[in-house]
């Protein structure tokens, strides 16, 4: 899973970290100096104000003792503060001792800013000109429409693109964070960084936001120290005032058109001057995290049965849910929803994690479910975490697997090779198989041709030409039927030239995609993976069956298993309708049973997990089985598992599913299927054994009404009991 983190900083933590040069020049701005005392920690903001006309320097024990024992650590936190914003600068004096001063320039412009206070940085336009200034509270509703259509726009929403336009200064930033990635061909998507984003606090993705701005504009000539002094300037100006654009200079003008697009402004054109209102996204720029993470109105309501209720007419909290649940009706002041396995794993795959989940929907609360402790039920925060944990148990390496060796020489000359060259990982002599680890794209070509060259030196003369010349033999040699299966291979490993080549059927050649468009001679065996499953034709063959039966315990399948394995097999390759459904299904074992008289059938166990995956192409498969089988008729069961009663006493309780009666009973559903059963009936004989009477679903009729002796004879075969099949008879 990937692990990737965005860290959210406040506007102050930027600051901190601009050069020495650029904060001493900020300080020459008065209202600069107050922005950095209102951010400030309230025990910081003590010492600044009681150092504020003291000349000197004073030493590190005075400052020691205006803190009572309990503020250790609160003092400590202050000065570190101070020191970083460098507002305080540490020396040494004579007895090298630590001695603290305040920043002069800093020092002389905060002074002059209490003496004289209440200078705005510029004044508003009179009222005359201004008639038509939103009201407050229009103000903040246009504040919050701008957001979220700027984080609509990152999840490339339909209706931002509508309601909104932005810039492309500020489409830069985007990509600059990693918020969105665009391709020339493709619209922007969100990547993991974005995802994250997004369910951060509103304060948190401004500060992301403004930061990565200021370090986009820096990069295009514009002043860092000036562009931070405009912006905290911003946080002194009131709230709903208009302020004429013309006093403001030209890279001002292109700042602010930027930050109307965020909603921190509103711009607005009059007869014949133009002004900006800023709203409380600007104001509030100067106040610090601690100070400006007030509780919010929360939406979200989560029930124990992981049923959601988000209480809401945003469409940015709408789609915002979307990105770890499932939206099951949207309603004008209502999205009703519920937390899934799938939707939950989709929003790890997106790189959000589980707190990150847990956290949005304890901010986002409700205020009648805030009040509650915990304000999302432990059931379900428990089980978002565990489900995260399901993705990251088991780590996944890429790895060769080599076996159908032909003899146990060219086995141990292998084994030999691949330990010498550093890259064996396990190998198996009883049943000569054995992994290699992949090197660097650079040596795993040579590594895996070393390989196979060296076993095919050992093998006859006509394969070992095969692998030093690359070149397929002669039509006496290798057949029209060999080359088309080895080209299925190929595709079926990932080959990288399996999906441009063909079969010339006429002429017992391969064609290679050219410049001039000429039939070639193929040299396809460049990453020779396959070598060692290409020594005869016999190993080959054997190759396509076993990959599609799968025995417990890795037992050896029999001659009938092998047939049934190979009719799957040619069936993934020659039949396009189920080729794709049929590549990633196999069985696990299969057996020819006697109906009655000279009728068989034959009885195909798959796993229990493909059950489903079977039954979506079952009347197909079957379809064109019966063909291969000469009309036999074909059942699939899935393979469940009895267990033994557990012992009188013993604290192990067998579950209800994998008792004699419960297999027996999902055995029978599988023999009919895609008949449903509609109705059970036991009838008792006088000498004590019984019968049972199965009804099935009229509806199924025509498919099943001929294999009724065969559903009796393989459930009779499997689990020796007497079973008989019928439809109800219905009255006309």
């Amino acid at each position: 899973m990937p692990q990737v983190r965005i860290v959210a900083r406040n506007f102050m933590d930027m600051v901190a970290s601009l050069p020495a040069s650029k904060l001493d020049k900020l300080y020459d701005n008065s209202f600069i100096c107050e922005a950095i005392l209102r951010s400030l920690p309230p025990l910081a903001k003590k010492y600044v104000l009681q150092l504020l006309y003291i000349d000197g320097p004073v030493t590190a024990k005075l400052l020691e003792e205006w803190v009572i024992p309990d503020g250790v650590s609160k003092h400590k936190v202050a000065i570190d503060r101070l020191i970083q914003l460098r507002v305080l600068s540490e020396t040494l004096d004579r007895k090298k001792e630590a001695t603290y001063r305040l920043n002069p320039t800093f020092q002389i412009n905060l002074q002059k800013h209490i003496l004289h206070g209440g200078i705005l940085p510029r004044e508003p336009m009179p009222s005359n000109v201004t008639v038509r200034l939103p009201s407050l509270e229009d103000l903040d509703a246009y504040a919050v429409q701008q957001w979220e259509c700027f984080l609509l726009h990152l999840i490339n929403s339909a209706e931002a693109e509508k309601s909104t336009n932005i810039s492309s200064s500020m489409m830069k930033v985007f990509q600059r964070c990693l918020l969105s990635q665009k391709d020339d061909r493709e619209p922007p998507k969100l990547t993991e960084s974005g995802f994250q984003f997004l369910l951060m606090e509103t304060s948190a993705q401004l500060w992301y936001i403004i930061r990565e701005y200021i370090s986009n504009s820096e990069e295009h000539g514009v002043d860092t120290a000036d562009l931070i002094a405009f912006l905290l300037e911003l946080s002194f100006h009131v709230t709903g005032e208009a302020y004429n654009v013309n006093t403001l200079t030209d890279v001002q003008r292109r700042i602010i058109k930027d930050l109307a697009d965020l909603g921190l402004v509103k711009l607005q054109q009059g007869r014949k001057e133009s002004w900006f209102i800023p709203t409380k996204l600007a104001t509030n720029l100067s106040i610090s995290l601690a100070d400006s993470s007030s509780r919010k109105q929360g939406f979200v309501v989560v029930e124990t049965n992981f049923r959601m209720y988000a209480y809401s007419t945003s469409k940015l909290h709408c789609e915002i849910l979307r990105l770890f649940s499932r939206i099951e009706y949207q309603l004008p002041n209502l999205i009703v929803g519920s937390i899934t396995k799938e939707s939950l794993n989709k929003a790890f795959e997106s790189g959000i994690t589980s707190e990150q989940i847990i956290s949005f929907l304890q901010q986002n609360a409700h205020p009648r479910v805030a009040e509650k402790i915990p304000s999302v039920p432990e059931n379900v925060t428990d089980q978002i975490r565990l489900w995260e944990s399901d993705l990251n148990r088991v780590e996944m390496d890429p790895a060769h697997l080599y076996d159908e060796f032909p003899s146990r020489d060219v086995f141990e000359a292998a084994c030999d090779f691949a330990r010498e060259y550093g890259g064996l990982l396990w190998e198996n002599s009883k049943k000569m198989r054995l992994v290699v680890k992949p090197l660097p794209p650079s040596r795993n070509s040579h590594h895996h041709c070393a390989i196979a060259t060296t076993i095919a030196q050992q093998l006859q003369p006509t394969w070992a030409n095969l692998a030093h010349h690359k070149e397929f033999p002669s039509r006496s040699v290798i057949s029209l039927v060999q080359l088309e299966e080895y080209l299925q291979v190929l595709e079926f490993l990932g080959h990288n030239t399996a999906k441009s080549v063909r079969v010339d059927v006429e002429n017992s050649q391969i064609w290679t995609p050219a410049a001039s468009e000429q039939r070639l001679r193929t040299r396809t065996l460049q990453r020779s993976k396959i070598i060692f499953r290409f020594f005869t034709l016999r190993s080959f063959k054997m190759y396509t069956a076993l990959q599609k039966i799968h025995k417990d315990r890795d037992a050896e399948p029999t001659e009938f298993e092998e047939t049934v394995a190979q009719a799957l097999f040619d069936l993934e390759n020659t039949n396009q309708e189920i080729k794709s459904d049929l590549r990633d299904l196999y069985i696990n074992s299969a057996m020819q049973i006697d109906v009655s008289g000279s009728k068989k059938a034959v009885a195909i166990h798959v796993p229990y997990r493909l059950r489903k995956s079977f039954r979506k192409i079952h009347p197909r498969l079957v379809r064109e089985l019966e063909k291969k089988f000469s009309g036999k008729e074909v059942v699939f069961i899935a393979t469940r598992r009895i267990l033994r009663p557990p012992k009188k006493g013993s604290a192990i309780k067998r579950p209800r599913t994998r008792t004699l009666t419960a297999v027996h009973e999902a055995m029978l559903e599988d023999i009919v299927y895609p008949a449903e059963i509609s109705g059970k009936r036991i009838r008792y004989r006088l000498d004590g054994s019984k019968i049972m009477k199965v009804f099935l679903d009229p509806k199924a009729k025509n498919d099943t009404e001929n294999k009724l002796e065969t559903f009796a004879g393989v459930y009779r075969k499997l689990s020796g009991k007497d079973v008989v099949f019928e439809f109800p008879i219905t009255e006309a």
